[in-house]
């Protein structure tokens, strides 16, 4: 005949992992995590010192610093790159040949978007849409009847628009560049993802670039 009293009490080897606690009648039971587990949880803690020490309080470069050193790095290569090639054109004027000559030269105008998005993108936004500055996208412009007067408003500024005059952080040769990556915006394809809409025409058309 079967004891059904003793299902009420758990074997002697059971009752040596049962712990004081008692809730409601229900005894806890002691169960072990795996020493395997344990030993990564508080490794991980101490990792956690660790790293804090090193990258946080100490000399290590974060992931923010590690991307703009990386940034830089970028950044050097392709200025190297675009002064090997600006060679060939020797010395830059500010004339509509110079301006239509770098446009088309898609590795120079590559290597002033990195310029655009530091001096530019606050007004224009990063593909020239528009913002507080005008579209530069599209055919109208304010202050520019032809190409070569864009150099002139990159120069010398819009003060009245709030357009900052360029003469004091740029050098000549770079104004001409960037001025020349201004200019290659124009009937640029918009990001339709994008949903801020591109800022409504301003100023008069204006004839299409030379040769264009």
């Amino acid at each position: 005949m079967t004891d059904h009293a003793a299902d009420n009490h758990p074997p002697a080897a059971a009752e040596d992992h049962l712990t004081d606690h008692n809730y409601d009648g229900i005894q806890e039971y002691d169960n072990p995590l795996p020493g395997w587990w344990v030993a990564i949880f508080w490794g991980s803690i101490i990792w956690s010192f660790l790293y804090f020490g090193w990258y946080h309080a100490g000399p290590g470069r974060g992931m923010l610093d590690n991307y703009s050193a990386s940034m830089s790095a970028l950044d050097e290569v392709r200025e190297a790159a675009a002064d090997r090639r600006l060679s060939s054109y020797g010395e830059l004027k500010p004339d509509q040949a110079t301006l239509l000559a770098l446009m088309a030269d898609e590795d120079l105008m590559k290597s002033q978007e990195s310029v655009w998005q530091v001096r530019c993108v606050a007004c224009h936004l990063g593909d020239g849409r528009g913002l507080v500055g005008p579209n530069m996208t599209d055919d109208a412009y304010i202050n520019v009847k032809k190409i070569e007067d864009i150099v002139t408003l990159v120069t010398d500024g819009v003060i009245a628009k709030g357009m900052l005059p360029f003469a004091n952080q740029l050098s000549e040769r770079e104004i001409i560049m960037i001025s020349a990556y201004a200019a290659s915006l124009r009937g640029k394809a918009l990001d339709p993802s994008i949903a801020m809409p591109a800022k409504a025409a301003q100023g008069e058309v204006i004839p299409p670039w030379p040769g264009q």
